[in-house]
């Protein structure tokens, strides 16, 4: 039980890291974390390779696992796809690396998402007011402001005839990126596994490249494949623990019907006479086509047997004259017997039905013969009348009227059947099958 609650523990938690990625799945540049499991100690009951008698060995021996838990969570820093925004201040990495924020307090945060604004005293600042780092002012006055792909930043200033160098945006690069710990907003902080080796422009990495008017899309698809892979793992350690997995929907799914085209009436054909050939009359001959049969089923079975034994036998002794035996006399001695047996046994049974069920075409065969099959069902004083049949029929066998007997249905399966307070009024209680049993004299 505790083995199975360190797995139901487990993928608890590994549905809340899946969870937080469908939640952002409209988050820019968000990337999905993981969860990395890993085993609790194990329990050595037998070692390998120690003595299990006096001459052998164990080749294996015998570990006891104690269950699961969750290591810890990688984030994914796959490069998502680009999307174009048309603002000159959405900036896209096309590549590893991390734009540089001024966070309250002083410290450096560290975001891909680069969906920028320019502050009313013209800093380029996030959406929260963070400033970019390092940092640049774009004069009120510019009338377009461009941004190269190695991040420097030109404006161009009235009554000049070039573009005006701003700045240059900076990329922090990390040996371990998925060391930055989240914050939350979309930032990241830097921690003691990440070692920040480069918070400068990057021209020895032409890899990277800052894209403007640009935007990096989440890298967390929200399809149901996830929702599966959070849900499934966890009801072999819930079913555990009492909980019943859902039951399986066996509802019969139907293809929507094609509408049927308009009718094409004249001066013989009537659509609402139907489809029926005007000289082969109303029989069933296609797959679907209704066909009622008629049961006529009657059957009575007798059985007799009997038995007679008859045995005699007859013996005596006529004791000797002379001798000494004649001592004893001369008596006689003589034996008979007789044994006879008489056994007779009879059984005698009957059934009989006999009623009309409506059956459809289920298949039509290349000689003429077709599977039928049907039911009908009576719901009559709490209970539940159930007629089945299935079989063979000839087409030559059904009549005019579209019936045929039951006695003409070749393989014929033919149930009568119940449930409900009738039936189990009928059948044996489960004291008196037991006796039975027990006792069947």
């Amino acid at each position: 039980m505790h083995i199975a609650r360190t797995g139901l523990d487990a993928q608890d938690t590994r549905m809340r890291v899946i969870s937080n990625n469908l939640a952002n799945v409209n988050t820019t540049a968000f990337k999905k974390d993981r969860a990395a499991f890993e085993t609790l100690a194990y329990q050595t009951v037998t070692a390998p390779g120690s003595q299990s008698t006096a001459e052998t060995k164990y080749a294996t021996g015998l570990n006891l696992g104690t269950g699961v838990r969750v290591q810890g969570t990688a984030r994914i820093d796959t490069q998502g796809s680009l999307t174009q925004t048309g603002n000159s201040f959405d900036l896209a990495l096309d590549g590893d690396g991390y734009f540089q924020i001024q966070m309250p307090g002083g410290q450096l945060g560290y975001t891909r998402a680069g969906n920028f604004n320019r502050s009313p005293e013209g800093l380029l600042v996030t959406s929260e007011g963070y400033q970019v780092q390092p940092g640049i002012t774009v004069p009120a006055n510019a009338t377009s402001v461009s941004i190269g792909t190695d991040g420097t930043v030109t404006a161009q200033i009235p009554g000049q005839t070039t573009g005006s160098t701003l700045g240059q945006i900076q990329i922090a690069s990390f040996p371990n990126p998925t060391g930055l710990q989240s914050t939350g907003d979309n930032y990241l902080r830097e921690t003691a596994s990440t070692c920040n080796m480069a918070s400068a422009p990057n021209p020895f990495r032409p890899g990277a490249f800052v894209v403007s008017h640009w935007a990096e899309i989440a890298l967390a698809a929200a399809s149901s494949l996830l929702v599966l892979a959070a849900l499934t793992p966890g009801e072999a350690n819930a079913s555990i623990f009492g909980k019943k997995k859902p039951a399986e929907d066996f509802t019969v799914v139907r293809a929507p019907m094609t509408p049927p085209p308009a009718p094409a009436n004249g001066a013989i054909f009537q659509a609402s006479d139907g489809y029926a050939p005007l000289y082969e009359g109303w029989r069933a001959r296609r797959v679907g086509d209704p066909l009622t049969i008629v049961l006529v089923e009657n059957t009575a079975a007798s059985k007799s047997s009997s038995s007679k034994l008859d045995s005699s036998g007859q013996g005596g002794i006529t004791p000797p004259t002379t001798g000494p035996l004649s001592l004893f006399g001369a008596t006689d001695a003589s034996m008979s017997g007789t044994r006879g047996f008489n056994g007779q046994g009879q059984a005698n049974q009957a059934n009989s039905l006999s009623g009309e069920v409506s059956v459809t075409v289920a298949a039509v065969y290349p000689n003429g013969t077709m599977l039928v099959q049907g039911q009908k069902r009576v719901t009559l004083n709490r209970g539940d009348e159930f007629v089945r049949i299935k079989g063979l029929v000839r087409s030559a066998d059904i009549s005019a009227d579209n019936r045929v007997l039951s006695t003409r249905v070749a393989d014929a399966q033919i149930s009568y059947t119940g449930k409900g307070d009738v039936a189990r009024a009928g059948r044996q209680g489960w004291l008196g099958r037991f006796f039975s049993v027990v006792s069947p004299f």
